[in-house]
């Protein structure tokens, strides 16, 4: 499977924790590593590439031409549209997981775990099954943070035109891709959660209070859950990471 991590400085408190908790859980010398970002954050994606890059089989890095928009959701649009583009120009022909900096590992061999789920579901998309929020309400949805097909055109090829739209990509695509999915036992989607605790039910953080989320995301972690997306302070990997180094 090739990893995709997009890099933003917006994002920049998270990469700390982030490269701790995959360094920690590395090697992956079966999968491949890919961090893009804008041209002006460069430095912020030389930094993750080099912590990481060497505990994989195969690592590049790919900085656009220029900076995308900022702001959600044009800002992650267009940096999924540009991945999307580079995979297609470089003749891809992995899988690939959409890898944010708000995602937490949380056991051994989570990649290879996630690998073989997605190997054995027979579907080209895999990952977390949502319900949108209040500004987009509408039927269910595959969270952007999951893994896709080596090349998405074949599923779905108004790709491009998700960096000119003010919906979520994921949102965008929803109708096209969402019976094409395979729902995962493996990933779990705690959206805008933060001060992640040990409690006596399990490991859970707060939902972010936030007027367009009517949903809570703060339930306890299944003993099954191999990656967690979400957690917007890394608050989960500083955790984890307390616990097993001990």
């Amino acid at each position: 499977m090739l990893v995709v991590v997009p890099v933003s400085k917006h994002d920049w408190v998270l990469a700390e924790p982030f490269c701790n908790i995959v360094s920690f859980f590395a090697p992956y010398k079966n999968h491949s590593l890919l961090v893009l970002s804008n041209p002006s954050d460069k430095q912020y994606a030389d930094y993750i590439f080099d912590r990481i890059s060497s505990y994989f089989l195969k690592s590049d890095i790919y900085i656009f031409d220029k900076d995308a928009p900022t702001g959600w959701p044009l800002g992650p649009n267009c940096y999924w549209k540009q991945c999307i583009s580079y995979l297609i120009n470089i003749n891809n022909t992995t899988p690939w997981y959409w890898m944010e900096l708000d995602s937490t590992p949380i056991t051994n061999n989570w990649l290879d775990l996630v690998d073989g789920e997605y190997e054995s579901c027979n579907k080209p998309f895999m990952g977390m099954i949502q319900k949108p929020i209040d500004r987009f309400d509408g039927p269910p949805y595959l969270v952007g943070s999951s893994i896709y097909p080596a090349n998405i055109s074949l599923f779905y090829n108004s790709w491009y035109e998700v960096e000119h739209i003010k919906v979520p990509f994921d949102v965008a695509c929803s109708n096209h891709v969402i019976n094409l999915c395979h729902e995962s036992k493996l990933m779990k989607n705690c959206f805008r959660v933060s001060d992640f605790r040990c409690t006596n039910n399990g490991i859970r953080g707060k939902t972010m209070k936030a007027s367009y989320c009517r949903f809570k995301y703060d339930s306890i972690i299944e003993d099954n859950v191999a990656v967690v997306h979400g957690c917007v302070d890394g608050t989960l990997a500083k955790l984890l990471l307390g616990k097993l180094e001990k």
